[in-house]
């Protein structure tokens, strides 16, 4: 929306090509907890030996009998076909060598593979080479990249009077971030949840009347408001912002969105969308998934309790799609089946939560695709890479869906989007738009993502499950 300024907490949602990342390690599992988000940054030309006693992640990460002293190799390859990747070898260990719980002597790994060795875990990802600097903050949790970004963007905007619109799936963490940033800016009021979707029109009214200008107002799910909502909200939002509460709404999606097709006014929409702010879902954050873990455990457990390391596994490799709800769901039942002093295990209550959604990455098989920066090239695993040339539509459809599917895991692109996305400086009636959008996705699906690319009853999408990489 003009005249909005945007925060992204999620480098894989960012505009293709606006950040340098990096290949990177990150500890997220370690019998020490303190030990979890130690990071190494790989180098093009340095292969990395990782073994007992090394200090290459730093000290007492690999302080583990079950490894050997010289455990496995990585080392980074550039192929013509698909760019960079990771190449692991396994040096002869003693317990092996494992990627996504599966053993291997030698394997290509992309960005997301979970690597074990012994008792420790971790994360293969693509990272940029310094992380933001910002004051920690109660409640905030985490170690990675986003994690940063989000403390950075509080630290930014919560002392100023300007609206916040939080953006990010059910559960990504949204009420947490509204907390912090009334906890930071100082104010002497209360923060009031209104939760838009329930709310009726009269009622809505009779709080936004007692509000107290030191308050903060959260207007959750506002999106979902009904249009007698809406028209309440407008004289709150034509406060002058110095002397009136401070506003931050949320939703799932971009208001835009449903101003489009009429559930959202236009002018709710241009007085919320002042200061953006994504919020990742937790899929987008798997190096911050175990520190989570632990502060749900100690709410639960009422003290800090460790993490068994099939625990810890099991909830990398599951695709966790209600985001920190689900998680804290898990972590309470593993705390009533935990031993007093022993780690929170994956017992069998457990196993059967995290299993209602699908199996383990490892179990699935699936495809994984990766897309190049600029959408001129996508390769699917085991197959060779495709090269779209100068069809510059095909090109910003490819990267349009890639970047969607990893900010909005399970959500489809309506056509009439496609059409804006695919060819940004025309102006199409509407069946002709449809039938080219209609043409360059059959296009698309010859060129060889016919199993990846899906339809539901909103629009286009690649697969959920789909392991999916911006190169």
């Amino acid at each position: 929306m003009a005249g909005s300024a945007t925060t992204c907490a999620d480098p894989s949602t960012l505009g293709l090509g606006a950040i340098e990342l990096r290949w990177c390690l990150t500890v997220v599992h370690a019998r020490d907890p303190g030990l979890i988000g130690r990071r190494r940054v790989l180098g093009p030309d340095e292969p990395l030996e990782l073994g007992r006693g090394c200090a290459e992640l730093g000290d007492r990460v690999l302080e583990d009998d079950r490894i050997s002293r010289r455990h496995l190799r990585l080392e980074i390859i550039d192929t013509p076909d698909v760019g960079e990747r990771v190449e692991l070898t396994d040096l002869g260990s003693h317990n092996g060598s494992f990627v996504d719980a599966r053993r291997v002597e030698h394997a290509t790994v992309d960005a997301g593979a979970l690597i074990g060795l012994g008792r420790v875990l971790l994360l293969l990802h693509r990272a940029p080479l310094e992380l933001p600097r910002a004051p920690a903050l109660p409640g905030l949790v985490g170690c990675g990249w986003s994690h940063a970004k989000l403390l950075e963007a509080v630290d930014k905007i919560a002392t100023r009077s300007i609206t916040v619109m939080l953006l990010g799936p059910t559960g990504a963490g949204k009420s947490a971030l509204a907390e912090a940033i009334h906890e930071r800016s100082g104010r002497t009021g209360r923060l009031h949840r209104i939760p838009c979707a329930t709310q009726t029109s009269e009622g809505l009214a009779e709080q936004l009347q007692r509000l107290d200008p030191e308050s903060t107002v959260y207007l959750d799910s506002v999106g979902e408001a009904s249009p007698g909502s809406q028209a309440s909200l407008l004289p709150l939002l034509e406060l002058d912002r110095a002397d009136g509460p401070r506003i931050i709404a949320s939703n799932r999606t971009p208001l835009t969105a449903s101003v489009a097709d009429g559930r959202v006014r236009a002018d709710l929409a241009t007085r919320l969308e002042r200061w953006l702010i994504h919020v990742p879902p937790l899929a987008s954050r798997r190096e911050d998934l175990t520190s989570i873990a632990r502060h749900f455990a100690e709410r639960h457990a009422g003290e800090p309790r460790a993490l068994h390391f099939k625990l810890a596994r099991a909830l990398l490799l599951h695709e966790l799609p209600g985001n920190l709800h689900e998680l804290e769901a898990v972590i309470e039942c593993a705390c009533i089946d935990a031993e007093p002093d022993g780690p929170l295990p994956l017992s069998p209550q457990v196993r059967a939560l995290l299993e209602r959604d699908g199996p383990p990455r490892e179990a699935r098989g699936g495809p994984g695709l990766t897309v190049a920066r600029d959408g001129s090239w996508f390769c699917l695993t085991g197959h060779a890479r495709v090269d779209m040339g100068h069809r510059r539509p095909l090109t910003r459809l490819v990267r349009a869906l890639a970047e969607h599917r990893l900010a909005h895991p399970g959500q489809s692109l309506e056509l009439r989007e496609l059409l804006a996305l695919g060819w940004p400086d025309e102006h199409v009636v509407e069946r002709a738009g449809a039938n080219r959008v209609y043409v360059a996705l059959t296009t698309l699906r010859k060129l060889g993502l016919r199993d990846v690319l899906q339809r539901d009853d909103h629009g286009y999408m690649f697969a959920p499950e789909l392991a999916l990489e911006i190169r």
